[in-house]
Order: C-alpha cells, then structure tokens, then sequence
C-alpha cells in the first residue's frame, strides 16, 4: 500500500504523486538514423544532465552494437514524459538488419537510489548498406533470337512452350548491357550524366586517339556489377570507320564478346 505524501520510501510516493519502484526499461526502439526511445516502467531521477545517474545525463545510458559491441556514444537525452526518454547517439544505429543494445548505467530511482542496470534489444532504422545489384543466376527478358545477332540490344520476346516469357541467361544480359554503354554517348541519361562513352562521332579519328577509346571503353564496362575483368582493342580498319571490341569476365567465371562499329564522318 502508497500513501501520497509519504516522500520517497518503499511506504509511500514523491510529492507530486509518482510511484516509487524498480525502475526498469520495459521497450526500446530507433526512431531515427540516430535516435533512441526508451520506455521505462518507472520514473528515474530526471533532475538534470550534471547529476550522476539522472536520467537526463548520458552517461546514465550505453546504446551499443551487438554482437560487435560498438559503442554508440549517448550524447544527448531528452525527457518526453515521465516514463519515456528520447537518446540521441553520435554514431548512426546502422540499418533494420543491425542489432543494437541499450542499457542503464545506474541509473537513479526518483528517491536517488542507483538502481540495477536493465537493457533491451532493438533494430535499427538507417539505409541499407549500398550493394551493387546483383543480376542472380538468369538475367533479362530473352530477346535475342539468333546467336549471329548477338551485338543486337533489342528485339521481340521470346516465348516459351509454357507460354511464360523467356529469360536471357546472364552472358545475354550482360552483352546488352555492355554494347548499351558502347552506343550511348555520355551524357544521354540527364539523369546519369557518366553513363555511355565518349566515342567519336564526327571528324578524323588517329591512331594516337585509340588508347583513350580503350581506357574510356574499359571504364565503363567495369561499371556493369557483374564484370570482374574487361579487355578492350580498338582499331581504324578504314577511313572513318573505329571498332572496339570487349571481352568481358563475369563474375560466374564465364566471358562475354561484344564488338560495336563506330562510322565517324569526317
């Protein structure tokens, strides 16, 4: 039984009616890239950030990875009510994937009793690491009918004897999108201003310009996730005329052929 007016004791309750008991964190969740809620079962001590254990000191709280255990460090703490208490960390919680772990550092009990540490787990809530795309096993919608048309990008669907649509394997893919940055100037995409090359597209072209088209041709298919190694040749077989064939090796162990003539008028 609490009688009101009692103070602070196990018999009674503070002043203003709050109930004395084990203080404890009930839930714990990220609410931002890194921010911490905390419920408590109870309220603790909130007096101020320069009295040790009060729950608006940050270093009455430790938000850590798991299973690193990589300390967050709670820099600011922020009272939302009497029984819920929002923690600003320095470093980010990590994605929804990443476990995170917060516990009390002792913390005092409204009575200034230090109280026995309690913790909860909770995920993140920042973006997903960046990965390449990864094309899997089978790439694009087939649409290549004939192995002499293997420098085409495009054409009808293929259908198959189900009546599904025909996926290309990843090779197929991946010689699309290859032969795609060969025909695309750079700067076509607005939106991907270093997608496509700098192939020339009018003028004389030299010999002593080729090894620019290689490196330029290169960069660009190692662009492509899938292609772990790339080897370009360039060449003016006529007047006006430049082709550059690539032989790209996939990360399947498997290689591709691409070549892509170029008329350049003068």
């Amino acid at each position: 039984m609490t009688v009101s007016g009692y103070g602070y004791s196990a018999w009674g309750t503070s002043p203003w009616g709050a109930e004395v008991g084990l203080v404890a964190i009930i839930r714990a969740f990220a609410a931002g890239d890194r921010v911490v809620i905390v419920d408590l079962d109870f309220a603790p001590q909130a007096l101020g950030a320069q009295y040790p254990g009060d729950a608006l000191n940050p270093a009455s709280w430790l938000v850590v990875s798991s299973p690193q255990g990589e300390d967050r460090v709670v820099a600011q703490v922020e009272k939302l009510s009497d029984t819920r208490f929002r923690l600003v960390t320095l470093f980010a919680l990590g994605p929804q994937a990443q476990t995170n772990i917060v516990s009390t550092n002792d913390l005092r009990n409204v009575a200034g009793v230090v109280q026995p540490d309690t913790s909860d787990e909770f995920q993140g809530c920042g973006p997903a690491p960046l990965i390449a795309p990864q094309i899997g096993q089978t790439g694009d919608l087939r649409n290549v009918q004939s192995e002499s048309l293997e420098n085409v990008a495009s054409g009808t669907l293929v259908v198959t004897s189900e009546g599904d649509y025909a996926l290309g394997t990843i090779e197929e893919t991946v010689r699309k999108l290859i032969l795609r940055r060969l025909t695309i100037p750079r700067g076509g995409f607005t939106w991907l201003p270093e997608y496509g090359t700098n192939l020339p597209v009018k003028g004389l072209v030299s010999v002593q310009a080729l090894g620019a088209i290689r490196d330029d041709v290169r960069r660009q298919v190692l662009n492509e996730p899938e292609v772990v190694e790339a080897g370009v040749r360039a060449s003016i077989p006529t007047p006006g005329t430049v082709v550059v064939q690539v032989q790209a090796r996939l990360r399947t162990g498997t290689s591709v052929n691409v070549a892509a003539r170029v008329v350049v008028p003068a």
